[in-house]
């Protein structure tokens, strides 16, 4: 279900943060899948990962607006459960996307991984 926005919409628009910790990075990643592939920002600390994610959002809806593009509805965390939506189950697009990227950045590692130099084996004459 998609939402039209409207005028001063920006704070009425509530989406989900991902925030996971990036141990190759050192980073925070925010990921805000409702809005797909690419709605990604990170920061060094926690706080500033959360303000980089709300811009993220923010410049999106205005696009959004400046468009006349829908935006999705956002997910919304059932408080009586202990746990998350199932963004998976929610945004099936977003499982390819994530299998995509783990696709990209395993052959990327493979592809940047350090060759051995190889040398000529030298006879010692005795």
């Amino acid at each position: 279900m998609t939402t039209k926005p409207s005028s001063g919409s920006k704070a009425s628009h509530r989406f989900s943060m991902l925030v996971s910790w990036s141990e190759d990075d050192q980073v925070y990643i925010v990921c805000v899948p409702e809005l797909g592939h690419g709605a990604k920002t990170h920061g060094k600390t926690l706080h500033t990962a959360i303000e980089m994610a709300t811009d993220l959002i923010t410049t999106h809806v205005e696009a959004a607006e400046d468009t006349g593009k829908e935006l999705p509805q956002p997910l919304y965390f059932d408080t009586r459960a202990n746990y998350a939506p199932d963004v998976f189950a929610e945004l099936p697009e977003l499982r390819a996307e994530v299998r995509e990227f783990e696709r990209w950045n395993d052959q990327a590692a493979i592809e940047t991984k350090p060759k051995l130099k190889t040398t000529k084996p030298t006879r010692i004459s005795a």
